[in-house]
């Protein structure tokens, strides 16, 4: 069986000195950096896997989507040639399993930027690669996003709580999956430029209870909730329309 390149491997033969760019050292800054642009549009983060081959790079097909909206489950990524500021998509093996910081090429495409660190590969459910300072190797199920970048170890959020539904004319649902114990949370909202619009004060779920968000009031829209409890957090994009 083959193994998947490393991503050193596959980002040095683009590293040229027609490209000149700077950008965090980890996976987590990178997305944290795109998060806090004043840029109207939701990063693109995706867990997705490669198809196969096409002429102008590869196809992909998305297995989760962790920020942003994807346009659909299979997406073309434009292979870089040295002289861009992408990377090839020549080292990617059919199969190849990925999380990824994905940019607009076009109307239609993507691009995997060589500024930042904007694409790790997953083994058996691990995180390969600087996803954080200081850790290389991550549970998939555990990586979620604070602006600092920190608790990236422990239980997500995510595998806690399910909000829904993601596209909505009023409200929101949080949904707390745990069976035994109650949690204190609070939650945020943020517009598409980062700016808070709703903020509740903290209050106890129970068990398998449900939360209520009312966003009636707000403007149609793309919007992030920030749910919190202790150190951890977890972002959701929902669309107001």
């Amino acid at each position: 069986m083959k193994k998947n390149l490393p991503l050193l491997f596959l980002l040095l033969p683009f590293l040229s000195t027609a490209c000149i760019c700077f950008g965090p050292d980890n996976f987590c800054e990178t997305v944290s950096e795109k998060l806090r642009s004043p840029s109207s549009e939701v990063p693109l983060v995706v867990r997705a896997q490669k198809m196969n081959t096409v002429p102008e790079g590869m196809e992909i097909r998305v297995k989760e989507v962790l920020s942003g909206n994807a346009p659909g489950s299979s997406l073309i990524v434009r292979g870089g040639n040295g002289a861009t500021c992408y990377i090839s998509t020549d080292g990617f093996q059919d199969g190849m399993e990925f999380v990824a910081l994905l940019e607009r090429f076009d109307s239609d495409d993507y691009i995997i930027s060589i500024c930042g660190v904007h694409i790790l590969p997953i083994e058996n459910e691990i995180i390969k690669g600087p996803a954080a300072k200081g850790v290389s190797s991550l549970p998939y199920k555990d990586l979620f996003f604070k602006p600092d970048c920190s608790e990236l170890r422990g239980s997500s959020l995510n595998s806690l709580f399910r909000v829904f539904p993601t596209l909505t004319q009023n409200s929101v649902q949080i949904y707390y999956r745990a069976r035994e114990e109650e949690i204190q949370l609070n939650y945020t909202v943020y517009d598409a430029v980062g700016r808070k619009v709703v903020e509740a004060v903290p209050f106890i779920m129970s068990p398998s209870s449900r939360q209520s968000i009312e966003l009636g009031h707000l403007a149609d829209g793309v919007y992030l909730i920030e749910l919190a409890a202790d150190t951890r957090r977890q972002v959701y994009e929902i669309v107001l329309h």
